[in-house]
């Protein structure tokens, strides 16, 4: 065989190898995406988490939240049933005799909760992971005996959280 077709076979066994090798990086990048969620404020609108939320949209605002009118909606209180589904109370349905948590994430996979537990504890947080109800697990910041005391901690938490922080009742 001449010198070229030899030059031109291991060119193209090079090229070969290194697609082969570029569609098993796209599946492996595939497969890690589609290993646990953790939901923000909307528990069914899931994003993974990596620990930092750099490149996420968690504390930002609604629109214009700078408007004359000063009053403001107090934060919703949501419970769930024992299959894990989310539903919002009524302020007239809120029941103080409940314990009231403030829930920095919900997660499938215990590991993944585990480390945000871990986080915030570290960063001198009463943090916990609630017993599951359903598939989530659900890592709490601090916990209240009255939704006004819950309501009052939250703007101070978010602050020094950088997490999506909600109310959660049970």
């Amino acid at each position: 065989m001449s010198k070229l077709k030899l030059f031109g076979l291991a060119l193209a066994s090079v090229a070969l190898l290194s697609l082969a090798g570029c569609k098993n990086n796209k599946n492996a990048d595939q497969a890690s995406n589609n290993s646990d969620t953790m939901s923000t404020y909307d528990p069914y609108a899931d994003t993974e988490y990596t620990g930092s939320t750099a490149d996420s949209d968690y504390g930002t605002t609604t629109a214009d939240q700078s408007t004359t009118d000063t009053k403001t909606e107090p934060e919703p209180v949501m419970t769930e049933d024992k299959e894990g589904n989310l539903s919002q109370v009524p302020d007239t349905k809120v029941n103080e005799s409940n314990v009231f948590y403030i829930v920095a994430g919900s997660f499938t996979l215990y590991n993944n909760a585990q480390k945000l537990n871990t986080k915030l504890k570290a960063k001198g947080y009463d943090s916990k992971i609630l017993e599951p109800y359903g598939q989530y697990h659900r890592v709490t910041v601090q916990q209240f005996k009255t939704v006004a005391e819950a309501r009052a901690a939250l703007p101070g938490l978010r602050k020094n959280i950088d997490q999506a922080l909600w109310l959660l009742t049970r």
